[in-house]
């Protein structure tokens, strides 16, 4: 069998840049702008011309064996790694303004108005991270990252900043002006803000940089399928363009046993009837794990095989709900989690939540679970996912979809016409949505954003098909169509940066 760890880190330097199938469950939304109008690739002159420059040279003399790839348009170092320079400091952020103000002075950056933006640590290291300031204004995606050991050694940096700023901070368009730009072309909007604070947008053309005084904004709106949309928006402070916009919101659709230690004790193993993978398969008894059960006024969760063993004697009542520790079921038609209570017993207890849960909400939690069993097999030192995730079912629209919108997963009713069962039942689907969640916050987590949405959408799908290792996605969605899926990445995938569009 394949390695896993192996198949994941291979898909996030590799993954499908354009969708396969994509008639269905992700396209191009027509609302969005991106200010990246061309390709680019790697110029080893340019890059050995950078490396052969007085400020890398001068690092390089007194730190051998480091390795650089320069930002060719901004001539600064993006990142930048090597044998571990050890500093006399009394923390890990003293150790990084240590190595800024004393090592990077050649590069210009000690001059620059930097400013901490947090750190992210873990046994091995931390990140200290600096957004860069120009005239009080943020420069938007601007980034300085010292990579340091617990040992005060610094092994890594990136300056994705800027030494050559120019331009008026005085708008030529006021606030209200430019969020009537930032709704142009958006219908049904149902929410609209707009940042305060202007910001400065550095956008690379034709190899250098020309920066932008801009607003941020945010509108939201409901779509004829009845997926909402959030889209960050910023505009030009002067002209009111759309510079850039992008959907918060990711949806994807066709539109698109252990021991018994005293059989005296009350023990149970609860269970429910959904789909393990797909609807195109036969239904299964599935674990419901980490389940809370409420016994006597205390909160217990059960085992990731469904099993609660207690010290309690029975018989005892118990009040049994569709959450647990990583998702909380809502039923978006009767606006309530399942639960149901029960009399449990002296001993072994099987207990089934079927009656009182369907089999999409069934379904979606045994698949959050798992997806998130898995996410920690990978990344098991990261904890931004381990969270009580409200999952969504039964949205009572008629459209074949689900959606991440930062907070919880979303899942749609099965269609009337049959063409289209509830995206709860399609495991690799919440598992997609689910991965949309642990790109937003490991990059937060990292002191950063995700806001690449080919590449959130590319990463998502790692997600989606690595537990199972089936590149094929959304198998079963369609009850009269066998052959029919979301896509898949065994034929003629589309590979970073050859590929690129």
């Amino acid at each position: 069998m394949k390695s896993n760890l192996l198949l994941f880190f291979s898909f996030l330097f590799a993954f499908s840049i354009e969708a396969q199938n994509t008639n269905i469950f992700f396209s191009a939304d027509p609302n969005e702008v991106r200010f990246i109008k061309e390709s680019k690739t790697v110029d080893l002159n340019q890059q050995a011309f950078l490396r052969s420059s007085e400020a890398w040279q001068s690092f390089k003399s007194a730190h051998a064996g480091w390795n650089v790839r320069f930002n060719e348009s901004s001539a600064m170092p993006h990142r930048a790694f090597g044998s571990p320079i050890q500093l006399s400091a009394s923390s890990q952020v003293d150790a990084a303004e240590q190595f800024i103000q004393n090592e990077l002075a050649p590069f210009g950056i000690d001059q620059l108005d930097l400013n901490f933006a947090g750190q992210t640590t873990n046994s091995k290291h931390a990140w200290i991270n600096y957004q860069q300031k120009h005239e009080g204004l943020d420069v938007l995606w601007s980034r300085l990252t010292v990579k340091v050991t617990p040992y005060y050694e610094i092994i890594m940096f990136g300056a994705d900043i800027f030494t050559d700023i120019e331009l008026s901070t005085i708008p030529g368009i006021d606030h209200a002006e430019a969020l009537e730009a930032a709704k142009e072309g958006l219908n049904n909007i149902t929410a609209e803000s707009i940042e305060q604070d202007l910001a400065i947008l550095p956008i690379e053309v034709n190899g250098d940089y020309t920066f932008h005084l801009v607003y941020q904004a945010e509108v939201s709106i409901m779509d004829a399928f009845q997926v909402p949309g959030r889209y960050f928006t910023i505009v030009d402070a002067q002209s009111g363009e759309v510079l850039y916009r992008q959907n918060q919101v990711h949806s994807c659709g066709p539109e698109c046993d252990h021991d018994i230690a005293d059989n005296l004790a009350v023990n149970v193993q609860i269970t429910g009837t959904g789909f393990l993978e797909d609807a195109s398969q036969p239904e299964e008894v599935l674990n419901m794990p980490n389940i809370e059960v409420e016994i006597d006024g205390m909160t217990y969760n059960a085992d990731e095989l469904g099993n609660l063993v207690t010290s309690e004697t029975g018989p005892i009542d118990a009040s049994i709900r569709l959450e647990g520790l990583w998702s909380r079921i809502v039923n978006n038609i009767s606006n309530d989690t399942p639960n149901f209570d029960i009399t449990l017993m002296e001993g072994d207890n099987e207990v089934s939540v079927d009656n009182d849960a369907n089999i999409n909400e069934i379904s979606a939690y045994h698949s959050v679970n798992v997806i998130h069993d898995y996410m920690k097999s990978q990344l098991p030192t990261f904890t931004g996912m381990d969270i009580q995730l409200t999952t969504n079912v039964d949205i009572n629209e008629q459209t074949c979809n689900a959606f991440y919108d930062g907070s919880s997963i979303n899942f749609y009713v099965d269609l009337n016409n049959g063409t289209c069962v509830s995206l709860a039942k399609i495991a690799d689907v919440v598992y997609h949505e689910y991965g949309h969640g642990i790109n937003n916050t490991f990059y937060i987590n990292l002191g950063s954003n995700f806001q690449n949405g080919g590449m959130n959408e590319g990463y998502a799908d790692v997600w989606a098909f690595a537990p199972n290792e089936d590149p094929v996605l959304g198998n079963g969605l369609n009850p009269n169509n066998a052959n029919e899926f979301v896509r898949r990445y065994d034929e003629d995938p589309k590979v970073y940066p050859e590929d690129l569009v």
